[in-house]
């Protein structure tokens, strides 16, 4: 017995060795974790079960007792930490999936089939990552995923230097694609934007405005709360528009209530337009607020 478990020891670490001296798990340093085959899983079950095999092998009742109850107690407490960690991974990689849910739809709108070839969208949001993740999201560029599937020259940029690059080269369609989500509930919120030339952007500035946008809301939720601000110098009132309907503030921070009609839909773009939009100021609300501006969408 003592032998099987000796070798169950032995087993739980030798399937892994091959494949952990490797470049690629010797290189990347998000792998140091990283569990390389499951078959030690089954040495470990091995070892505990030739571990209750000695128990009885114990003379004293209440040594045996003892021993009883530090082995079940370890076999609880790994079992419990590994259904937490299992789920925690779980929510971990569906943030991830949503993202990709949200884009599929993103990229089936109108809104997305009329920009122009070569449009630069400034996204950093878009590559977000989280420890289920990983490294993976340094690798992966959103234009690889989208153009084969729309056959559309758009690119997601991640990083500002990106953006100004673009910019010196020319670049005149320069969007802002805002992207959020809620951790818990995982609603996907998406702005589009196209960057007027009152934005300052630098290596030391960073004002993205807008003088329109469209907002989408990936969501069950069939009510819900829409806000952002005015970088406006001018006196009051501002005036705005959500979906055509005209509406003024005294305040240069706007927020008006959506209210879905049509209970089958959940991307329905509200577009908005104002002067001066401080698009990274958008945000949504999940949670029913008064407001006086309310806005059907259908």
């Amino acid at each position: 017995l003592l032998l099987i478990m000796c070798v169950a020891v032995l087993y739980i670490y030798l399937p892994h060795l091959p494949l952990a001296l490797s470049s690629k798990y010797t290189k990347i340093d998000y792998l140091n974790n990283y569990l390389t085959t499951y078959f030690g899983y089954f040495s470990v079950i091995l070892f505990l079960t030739g571990l209750f095999s000695l128990v009885p092998f114990i003379h004293k009742k209440l040594l045996k007792e003892v021993v009883n109850g530090i082995l079940v107690f370890i076999v609880f407490s790994g079992s419990l930490l590994t259904d937490y960690i299992n789920d925690s991974m779980l929510t971990g990689l569906r943030g991830p999936y949503n993202r990709q849910l949200c884009i599929d739809t993103f990229i089936e709108t109108d809104e997305f089939k009329q920009l122009p070839s070569k449009t630069k969208l400034y996204s950093p949001n878009l590559y977000s990552k989280n420890y289920s993740t990983g490294g993976y999201s340094n690798q992966f560029k959103w234009e690889y995923y989208t153009e084969p599937k729309t056959g559309k020259d758009v690119s997601f940029l991640r990083h500002k230097q990106q953006l100004l690059k673009a910019m010196e080269k020319g670049s005149t369609q320069n969007f802002y694609l805002k992207y959020d989500y809620d951790y818990k509930s995982f609603d996907q919120f998406m702005v589009l934007a196209p960057l007027s030339q009152k934005s300052a952007i630098s290596n030391s500035s960073d004002v993205f405005l807008a003088d329109s946008m469209t907002c989408f809301y990936y969501s069950d939720n069939k009510e819900f709360t829409i806000s952002f601000g005015l970088n406006d110098d001018n006196l009051p009132p501002y005036f705005y528009s959500v979906n055509g309907k005209e509406f003024e503030t005294y305040e240069p921070y706007v927020y008006f209530t959506c209210r879905q009609v049509d209970f089958k839909k959940n991307f329905v773009p509200v577009k908005i337009v104002a002067k001066n939009i401080d698009v990274p100021s958008v945000f949504v609300n999940p949670m029913r607020s008064h407001t006086d501006s309310k806005i059907n969408l259908r």
